[in-house]
């Protein structure tokens, strides 16, 4: 038999179309965002100087003197020596107070004597500030030597 080619036939489906790719050729950068810095806080000005005389207590005559003459006889008996650093408040009166040793000179009876010595005789014009008298922490040495004629 001749040949008889079969007969077209087309069928129709309901499938999507096919996914399209597109591509982009250009990559958008986020724009920074400007942020205003906070504003800075401006340093404070230095505080104005006091007006009036500031100073140091100072001491008043001679009476801040300790010599040989105050010398505890039993210390130059048993040949005590040192040095003795104490530590006292001086009152807007000028009067010197709250003494304490702060370094001993290793004989309690020097030590003793010492802040004794300084509560009882010393003297100032009491320290200023602003032309104000103000109490004043001060601290003394008082080195004992033993007299040459011992």
């Amino acid at each position: 038999p001749p040949y008889v080619p079969p007969p077209e036939v087309t069928v129709q489906s309901d499938s999507p179309a096919p996914p399209t790719i597109s591509v982009q050729n250009r990559v958008e950068t986020p724009q920074p965002v400007y942020v205003p810095a906070p504003p800075r806080a401006e340093p404070a000005p230095p505080a104005p100087k006091p007006a009036g005389l500031t100073r140091g207590a100072q001491p008043r005559g001679n009476a801040s003197v300790i010599t040989t003459d105050d010398y505890p006889d039993a210390s130059q008996r048993n040949g005590e020596a040192g040095t003795t650093v104490v530590s006292y408040t001086v009152s807007v009166q000028g009067r010197a107070s709250n003494c304490s040793v702060t370094t001993s000179s290793g004989f309690p009876r020097l030590d003793a004597r010492t802040c004794e010595l300084i509560t009882k005789r010393f003297r100032f014009d009491p320290a200023l500030e602003a032309g104000t008298p103000v109490e004043a922490t001060k601290t003394q040495r008082v080195t004992w030597k033993l007299p040459a004629d011992r």
